[in-house]
């Protein structure tokens, strides 16, 4: 969320006075002027710098170079979601009557986002092969689970 403008305001006023009256604070604890222009320009442009900073950070949504890739993050996010519809997924979610849980058809629908997508999710993820523990039934699943909280709670 924003700063609210009153509050961005005062700080700008607040660096203005500060490089202002630094330099006359520096000038009259300092005999030579040498050292003077470093001792004044180095906390005057650090907390200018610390101000922009600040704003860059205020709002990180956009399309500048240093602002979050939010197009990218959801891809990732809607390519996960899809693994969990997968037939070889530990647990299926349960869906609608009218929905579409079949991978292939849930990739048709994103077809061009996931062709353009430079993810290796689908890539690293070999779905042909059956290892032997996702043969477990999820009922025997549920049923031992049942058998431990009734060990551990009697």
């Amino acid at each position: 969320t924003n700063f609210p403008c009153p509050w961005a305001q005062m700080i700008y006023l607040l660096l203005v006075i500060h490089s202002m009256f630094t330099p006359l604070i520096v000038t009259s604890f300092t005999s030579s002027y040498q050292w003077a222009i470093p001792v004044t320009f180095l906390p005057v442009f650090s907390m200018f710098a610390l101000n922009q900073v600040a704003a860059q950070l205020e709002m990180p949504f956009g399309t500048d170079d240093n602002d979050l890739p939010l197009a990218h993050f959801q891809l990732e996010f809607n390519q996960s979601l899809l693994l969990l519809t997968h037939e070889m997924a530990d647990h299926l979610p349960s869906t609608g009557r009218n929905s579409k849980t079949n991978v292939d058809d849930l990739s048709c629908i994103l077809g061009a986002a996931l062709a353009k997508s430079n993810s290796k999710v689908f890539e690293t993820m070999n779905f042909d092969d059956e290892p032997e523990i996702l043969k477990l039934e999820v009922p025997k699943l549920e049923e031992k689970a049942m058998e431990r909280t009734k060990k551990f709670f009697m």
